[in-house]
């Protein structure tokens, strides 16, 4: 509790369990996982980026020196990612090589090879956490803090929330950042814990001398540089994968006041050491900060380049006060419900982001605010819990917005560990009181005897179920017609949700049914329209699906709406001259094909179809043949 005295990190009742007990959890933690996400294993690429970002993107695919800087100056995909792109590489070139049969295999595989890892992390992150916060109350079961720290493991590694992180590609960035954020956080849990030996040291060598200097421990010295260097370059590393971790130098410091306990609160009657005791533990964070500020400011730019972010033009402040208020309550309400889930839940009008929806969440976050806030004292792990989870979910609340999503599940990978971590306190508490009980005599042993069973019967159903709805949700993530048929089950409002749906369904469209199918997708594409009416896409790709089934005049109608939408794509030119040609409009073709050329004029496609027209049709009025004496 801030305010006691600094207790070191170490506990002595975690390490005493044979080495067995110790490494088989981990064990079945990376078994757990991959049989959890098999189903991602045998998954395809899908057209949710990973078109763009894998599949034509060439400049990543090697590692010469243009290839690498390629990398580290990328930005245009709209993220700063050059570690994610080294792992592309290395996937690419073990496919390349014939390590693997198929292309997306090893890239889903090396997906949830780092997933795994970051279990293995996060287990041991977790005892480490359970172990200072519950020392001395519920430590009195050796068990305790080790299956305590391995539901907390189990509770992150396989919730369905996870699968979006995991099981698409294009996010790879959020695995990777997860395995060297909770590298980090480890390595600061042990530099924290030898601070904490260095002070013990320092107050016995003072008990047992006459000398006013006191002196450090060379080797917990050495430890502790070691210890502060590897999370600094953890951390970095982390942000070269993903600027997800900007906001880790905050939650470090809300762990150092709980449960670290490095952080004295301020008083008059505070003593020299323990001001420079806090003073210290704001340096420490200095390197951090620096870092971080680094990182959100590549962030931004890149977010710049790709013109991801959303003026205030669009969405006031009272529109992405409400979109956080949703937010805040969106992933703790899917973390205990995860039903329905999507790859895209769109934004909204501004109309709902200011209605009942705001206020309902608004309300329910100020509630769980004063309510963890009241239990401070009595129990502070909740006040911490909320305290990182705000902070954590801070960027990707809507105050800066980039990109049409409300909320994603891939934005829960980061904020909610500290969900997990509470969840594996609950069952320490647990098995803990029943070690108390069980000295005891009367019925106490009765209730032992039937209450740790069903209490572990009740985790494992949890975990089952767990499980199987992620197994079933990374299937989802397998195809792209799977993905996006979910994609309008889950936000039936998203334009681009009904757009992906159709894309999907006229690549598979094939055989005798073939207009049958193309006839659906345009239903998919009429609905987009109708929930956003300036949705180029969705006109672009219906003009081109009623061309083929022969409805020219309403493809042509699309097209012109396509083009005044967003007369800077060459490629709507291109495709709506084709159109125009095959329809025998040679002459509208020319001018859509000159009008494409002026906006584009370093574009070969649209200048060497333009100069074929003009070079080889015999009407004088539009060729240069019908000229000829």
């Amino acid at each position: 509790m801030i305010g006691e005295p600094a207790l070191p990190v170490r506990n002595t009742q975690t390490g005493t369990a044979p080495w067995w007990v110790r490494w088989i959890i981990p064990a079945a933690v990376i078994v757990a996982v991959f049989f959890t996400f098999e189903p991602a294993l045998e998954a395809d690429f899908v057209n949710w980026d990973d078109n763009y970002v894998i599949q034509q993107n060439d400049a990543y695919r090697g590692f010469t020196r243009q290839h690498l800087r390629w990398m580290f100056t990328a930005t245009q995909f709209g993220h700063y990612q050059p570690l994610t792109w080294l792992s592309y590489a290395l996937d690419d070139y073990l496919w390349r090589c014939g390590f693997w049969p198929l292309e997306p295999f090893a890239y889903h595989l090396t997906n949830v090879l780092l997933h795994a890892a970051s279990a293995v992390v996060f287990y041991f992150v977790a005892r480490r956490l359970l172990a200072c916060a519950l020392a001395g109350v519920e430590a009195r079961r050796k068990k305790a803090f080790v299956l305590g720290g391995a539901l907390a493991t189990l509770l992150f590694a396989l919730h369905p929330l996870r699968v979006e992180s995991v099981a698409w590609v294009t996010e790879r960035r959020d695995v990777l950042a997860m395995l060297f954020y909770l590298m980090c956080v480890a390595a600061y849990l042990r530099y924290a814990s030898a601070c904490a030996c260095l002070s013990e040291y320092a107050r016995r060598q003072a008990e047992h001398t006459d000398s006013s200097g006191t002196g450090d421990s060379p080797v917990k010295t050495r430890h502790r540089r070691v210890a502060y260097a590897t999370a600094l370059v953890c951390f970095a590393l982390s942000l070269l994968a993903k600027a997800a971790a900007v906001t880790l130098p905050l939650a470090l410091l809300i762990l150092d006041a709980y449960p670290l306990r490095r952080v004295i609160k301020p008083s008059v009657e505070a003593s020299v050491a323990q001001r420079r005791g806090w003073i210290a533990v704001l340096a420490d964070k200095v390197p951090f900060l620096v870092l971080s500020l680094a990182a959100a400011l590549q962030a931004v730019r890149a977010q710049r380049c790709a013109d991801a972010f959303y003026s205030l033009a669009e969405y006031d402040l009272p529109a992405r006060v409400g979109q956080a208020s949703y937010g805040l309550v969106f992933y703790v309400y899917k973390t205990l419900l995860p039903f329905n889930l999507g790859p895209l839940y769109q934004m909204p009008p501004r109309d709902v982001l200011v209605g009942p929806q705001f206020w309902i969440s608004a309300a329910l976050v100020a509630a769980a605010s004063v309510a963890v806030f009241r239990l401070r004292h009595a129990r502070p792990g909740w006040l911490v819990a909320w305290g990182v989870y705000v902070v954590t979910l801070a960027p990707m609340l809507g105050f800066v917005q980039s990109g049409p999503q409300l909320v994603a599940d891939r934005y829960s990978y980061f904020s909610c560990l500290p969900w997990a971590v509470m969840g594996g306190a609950l069952l320490t508490i647990i098995i803990g009181r029943g070690g108390k009980r069980a000295g005891r005599a009367g019925s106490a042993g009765s209730n032992r005897r039937f209450g740790q069973p069903l209490t572990a019967l009740g985790v494992v159903a949890l975990l089952v179920c767990l499980s199987k709805a992620t197994f079933l949700q990374a299937g989802v993530w397998g195809h792209p017609l799977s993905l996006w048929a979910q994609g309008v089950r889950a936000c039936p409002n998203s334009s681009i949700a009904h757009v992906n749906y159709a894309d999907a369904l006229s690549n598979i469209a094939h055989g005798k049914p073939y207009h049958d199918a193309l006839r659906k997708t345009t239903n998919h594409y009429r609905w987009a329209l109708e929930l956003d009416p300036s949705d180029v896409i969705a006109w672009a790709h219906l003009g081109k699906v009623l061309g083929i089934l022969g409805d020219v005049d309403e493809a042509i109608e699309a097209y012109r709406r396509a083009i005044e939408l967003s007369p800077l794509r060459p490629g709507l030119h291109l495709e709506f001259a084709r159109l125009l040609t095959r329809d025998g409009r040679w002459a509208d073709g020319v001018e859509v094909l000159r009008q494409g050329v002026k906006h584009h004029p370093d574009d070969v496609a649209l200048a060497h179809y333009l100069a074929d027209l003009l070079a080889t049709h015999p009407d004088g009025s539009i060729g240069v043949l019908g000229n000829e004496p």
